[in-house]
């Protein structure tokens, strides 16, 4: 996706915004099959939760998140972005899968939602543009149990 193909929507990084990005998130996929819309919101949740939670900045700014969404083929793509440092949330996950073999105890902390973000995306990735985290998620349509 490019950032001339959808808009970008700010909001403050702190949890009291992410009732407004959820329901910018719900808004721009009016349109779009409720399913993959939830895999989405559940995916953003997660992102923004561990940005306001875990997200370091060096400089004084105001910290913010980007939402970009673009529903294509049936398919929705959506961009997450923030403004910390560097952080790549796929970075590692194939140790963390590893590790729910082990007893819960045996576990360590953290990564565990960041796994659940790639599994509920179709594709995902991350990129570094200057001083954003740029995560670009695609949620295509999947087929159903009966």
């Amino acid at each position: 996706m490019n950032q001339s193909e959808a808009m970008i929507y700010r909001f403050p990084a702190e949890m009291a915004a992410l009732p407004a990005l959820l329901a910018q998130l719900q808004a721009l996929c009016r349109q779009s099959d409720p399913a993959l819309v939830a895999r989405a919101a559940t995916a953003i949740e997660e992102l923004f939760t561990n940005s306001v939670s875990h997200g370091l900045r060096t400089d004084a700014t105001p910290a913010q998140v980007g939402l970009a969404v673009q529903a294509q083929n049936g398919s929705l793509q959506v961009r997450y972005e923030d403004g910390f440092l560097p952080f790549d949330p796929f970075l590692g996950l194939d140790k963390t899968l590893e590790t729910l073999e082990l007893a819960v105890e045996g576990r360590s902390v953290g990564g565990l939602g960041r796994l659940i973000v790639r599994g509920l995306a179709d594709q995902s990735s991350y990129t570094r543009d200057q001083t954003v985290n740029r995560i670009d998620l695609l949620f295509s349509p999947r087929a159903t149990m009966t």
